[in-house]
């Protein structure tokens, strides 16, 4: 190209500058100065339409698996942190209700905290506690719950721990941890240490399992971590008037357990504070052809911190239960409530055909269905 250039304007110094400055705005003119001219052409190769979709579907699945990622994380965070652990709860802790844990380690303890004192109470129950199990499992000592549960065929110890001192109790049991049993730390202690050393927290959750969520876990531990020593009070069972020795026909010694002195602590110091100053009253109906029940619920009722005014009977047989409320659907008795006897009335409206239900007095009214005495009577 540059030769013809020269030929065809050959003799015309003007045209030779005129050249120059085409191949200086080209950038070649440093070259033709030089007595080798070279002339570098760069080439951009064109992408194939068949690569550009290699790379498209190339991006489309490492998108997919980091979305799948992210999904799992987040369902992950509302699922038990050891899915191992058997659990029949409905509903999680958001910090507005108390909340009470079974603990087994080295001991068993149960941990109530209330996030509207900022206190929490624990009872050490000593192995050698005898109590009636439900399920008619009939009366064992604490220390023995655990294992009867796991061999059974489908491994229910930390169910069958829950439940067992839920009726000791007369309380929820919302949840279930196990610690590290080569620490024969005291759980009051283990909670104070908690608040004086934050990286006691990383340990802890490294050496428990529970079924509680991650985000319940976490939530729970930072707001014991925050607990004052005057806002913590611990309970062995075996030092108070709530037990004493009790000789067994084999001639065994265990203690047994006073249930009124134990429900005044409970409702002295374990009741949840909101729902107490709600004081909204409850009436208990059984619906079902078991007797009793409504008498156990009415001990539940009065040691969350509400009134269990009314103890009687429906004339309707109902398979699920119902818990219902014209004017009190937003208290936080009737979402306890719910929680623990009929989840799918707290999400949409229950309604009694019985018309002494409906025409209850009580502001809140619960109707234990046939599902209740599965739950909670049957193996």
């Amino acid at each position: 190209m540059i030769q013809k250039l020269f030929r065809r304007k050959k003799g015309n110094p003007e045209s030779k500058k005129g050249i120059f400055n085409v191949l200086e705005r080209k950038g070649t003119h440093s070259h033709l100065k030089s007595k080798k001219t070279h002339i570098r052409i760069k080439f951009h190769p064109q992408k194939s339409p068949a690569t550009k979709l290699a790379f498209l579907a190339l991006g489309l699945i490492l998108g997919v698996l980091i979305l799948g990622k992210i999904v799992n994380f987040f369902e992950g965070l509302s699922k038990p942190f050891s899915q191992d652990i058997l659990t029949k709860r409905s509903y999680v802790w958001d910090g507005s209700f108390a909340i009470s844990i079974a603990f087994k380690g080295s001991s068993i303890w149960v941990l109530n905290y209330d996030p509207e004192e900022k206190k929490a109470i624990v009872l050490k129950i000593p192995e050698e506690t005898y109590m009636d199990l439900p399920r008619g499992y009939g009366s064992w000592r604490v220390g023995s719950i655990y294992q009867l549960g796991q061999e059974e065929i489908k491994s229910i110890g930390s169910e069958l721990l829950k439940e067992s001192l839920a009726k000791l109790l007369g309380l929820p049991i919302d949840g279930f941890i196990t610690l590290d049993q080569a620490s024969n730390q005291d759980l009051d202690k283990i909670i104070l240490s908690l608040r004086s050393n934050p990286l006691a927290l990383i340990n802890f959750i490294r050496n428990i399992r529970t079924d509680l969520t991650p985000l319940e876990t976490v939530s729970l531990l930072r707001e014991l971590a925050k607990v004052r020593s005057d806002k913590l009070v611990a309970l062995n069972l075996e030092e108070s008037n709530i037990t004493k020795s009790k000789l067994l026909p084999d001639s065994s010694r265990v203690l047994g357990v006073d249930t009124v002195n134990l429900d005044l602590f409970i409702r002295d110091k374990m009741s949840d504070q909101k729902i107490s100053q709600e004081n909204l009253e409850v009436a208990i109906f059984n619906a079902t052809t078991h007797p009793g029940l409504a008498l156990d619920v009415a001990r539940v009722v009065t040691n969350l911190g509400s009134n269990a005014i009314i103890v009687s009977n429906s004339e309707d047989i109902l398979q699920k239960s119902i818990v219902t409320s014209e004017n009190n659907r937003n208290s936080l008795t009737f979402k306890r409530l719910s929680q623990i006897f009929a989840p799918d009335c707290f999400k949409k409206p229950c309604q009694a055909s019985d018309p002494k239900i409906k025409n209850s007095r009580a502001q809140i009214n619960i109707v234990l269905g046939e599902d209740y005495y599965n739950a909670n009577y049957q193996r």
